[in-house]
């Protein structure tokens, strides 16, 4: 079971902070979790945007990354400011 947590406008797109999932075995790269994220909550484009930052277990992954051995994965999108 791995955590993904989502920061930001995230939370808006997921209506939770966080997700605790097992996910599918065929998911091994951040660039194949941001496809399946878009799918599994009907989000065309949301995940793969490249303003979307990914850490794994609170590193910031150099993508694409390994997901295998992450058990927490971390979703921030650019932060506002003015």
């Amino acid at each position: 079971m791995q955590n993904i947590l989502f920061f930001g406008k995230l939370t808006d797109v997921t209506g939770n902070m966080k997700l605790a999932s097992d996910i599918p075995e065929n998911i091994l790269t951040t660039h194949d979790l941001r496809v399946w994220l878009n799918t599994h909550f009907d989000t065309p484009h949301t995940f793969t945007h490249p303003s979307i930052r990914i850490a794994l277990d609170g590193e910031i992954a150099h993508e694409p990354a390994n997901i295998n051995g992450a058990t927490e994965i971390a979703l921030m999108p650019p932060v506002g400011g003015g």
